[in-house]
């Protein structure tokens, strides 16, 4: 039998799960705990309470090591977010969060002086004014000197791993988030580090995930002591992707569900040509030196927001209930419009963006709610349709997984949007996968394909067929009308 501890931490909130291999080949999940993970304004500028999050993430793991000593521990985080530390491991500051206004515009500003295309063609990512590489930019535009004193920069999961074992490293698919790599070489690009100010000393050889980097004791948490801790696919969709219950004989892609919902295909290499840099697909690390590529495209997050707007006192399935019999195709959106970063509500950007689109405005709390499915729906059939143009391949099935996994309905709209069969879970792909790819790391599994060989003997899908695919057809012409808005 194999026992370990996942830390799953989102922009949100954090767990720590507690997965299992019986002797019997069966993958059980229990969670130990859930905690909240707050940013808050710090002198301007909006930063993660990495304190707070550090002591919870402490208190969950003893609470584990007490119920029973796992064989290895590992952290998955969101991506891009970091921390500076000077010379004797000391943080200046807590981690800036991505929402923070302070890189608005800088996306542009910065390409205008790089180079878009030559930009794109360097890393392979999508350009969001969130990366990395735009947040160093906004602090070496506040002051020049920002890294003077600074020896390493480490992202959320590379900290939280130093906290638990006192060794630092950077971890290759959470450090792909940062646009900061040579897609190419798979390794820090110096002309990048150097258009940011930052010092090559501040960063590290990229580790691997499935890599054992030490033991938790520098943690001091009981029941820790000689327990290995791992470097998994710490950036949590490449954890999330990696239990994607593939078997190989269908061409397939990814919607790695929640706050956003990353949306793609797995390739052997990075697919950084002019089409993919044209049409703004990112090539982040995966596992088992594997390319995610992909789109960013704002999930959940939105439906939090609509819910808090207009079905505040009303419970998730109802809302849902009341979308499914709403009218169909009224009105549609773009997820990814800046108006949905982070408004001050909701509701409000959604009737700004049909106000702007010249389309009607949604009349009953249902049709905010179906609309935001529908339009989510259309957007990853244009996604999928875009990475197939990529790849020269043809998607037949999806794997839906994470939160997304359980709403039916929006399971359903994706199949019907795509014509693709939708393969629904597992819901907490996320942290099945941290955890195999820390029986991985410790010699228990021996790859990515007898995990997930394991994953689909475990955990039975809900699939999805295509249904009024004529419909979807006519919506999606709409839609492309309108993505131009």
């Amino acid at each position: 039998m194999f026992n370990c501890l996942a830390i799953d931490i989102g922009a949100g909130s954090g767990r720590i799960m507690r997965c299992t291999v019986s002797d019997a080949g069966k993958i059980d999940l229990v969670e130990i705990s859930r905690f909240p993970n707050n940013s808050r304004e710090v002198d301007g500028v909006l930063r993660w309470d990495i304190d707070a999050l550090l002591a919870d993430i402490k208190a969950g793991l003893a609470k584990g090591a007490a119920e029973m000593k796992p064989d290895a521990v590992a952290v998955d985080t969101w991506g891009v977010d970091y921390v500076l530390l000077d010379k004797n491991g000391k943080r200046p500051a807590d981690p800036a969060c991505y929402r923070d206004p302070r890189t608005v515009g800088l996306d542009k500003e910065f390409t205008d002086r790089f180079g878009r295309e030559r930009l794109q063609r360097l890393t392979g990512i999508q350009i969001m004014n969130i990366n990395t590489l735009f947040q160093l930019y906004a602090e070496s535009k506040a002051n020049p000197d920002y890294a003077a004193d600074a020896e390493h920069l480490l992202f959320v999961p590379d900290y939280i791993a130093y906290q638990l074992s006192g060794v630092m490293a950077n971890e290759f698919t959470i450090a792909s988030t940062s646009q900061l790599l040579d897609c190419a070489k798979a390794d820090w690009s110096d002309e990048l580090l150097e258009a940011v100010r930052l010092p090559r000393r501040c960063v590290k050889p990229l580790t691997q995930p499935g890599t054992t980097i030490g033991t938790c004791d520098f943690s001091g948490v009981k029941g820790l002591e000689g327990v290995p801790c791992v470097m998994v696919g710490s950036h949590d969709t490449a954890s999330g992707v990696a239990a994607a219950p593939a078997s190989g004989d269908r061409n397939w892609a990814y919607v790695a569900s929640g706050t956003w919902c990353l949306t793609g295909i797995e390739s052997p290499e990075a697919l950084a040509t002019p089409q993919s840099a044209e049409l703004n697909f990112t090539n982040e690390g995966g596992v088992a030196h594997t390319y995610r590529v992909l789109k960013n495209l704002t999930g959940f997050w939105i439906l939090r927001g609509l819910k808090d707007d207009v079905a505040k006192e009303q419970s998730y399935d109802s809302m849902m209930e009341d979308a499914r019999r709403a009218r169909k195709f009224r009105c549609f959106y773009n997820p990814n419009h800046s108006l949905f970063f982070n408004p001050e509500s909701m509701k409000a950007s959604v009737d700004e963006f049909m106000r702007l689109s010249g389309q009607p405005l949604p009349e009953t709390p249902a049709e905010y709610i179906e609309t935001f499915l529908e339009s989510l729906a259309l957007l990853f059939r244009r996604t999928i349709r875009e990475a197939d143009t990529i790849s020269g391949k043809k998607t037949e099935v999806i794997h839906l997984m994470g939160g997304g996994a359980q709403n039916s309905t929006l399971c359903q709209y994706t199949a019907d949007a795509t014509g693709c069969t939708v393969m629904a879970g597992p819901v907490e792909a996320t942290a099945i996968g941290n955890a195999m790819l820390q029986a991985i790391a410790i010699g228990k599994l021996e790859s990515v394909s007898s995990a997930r060989r394991l994953i689909r003997s475990s955990f039975e899908p809900e699939i999805y067929t295509p249904e009024n695919t004529e419909g979807w057809d006519e919506a999606a012409v709409r839609f492309a009308e309108i993505m131009t808005k």
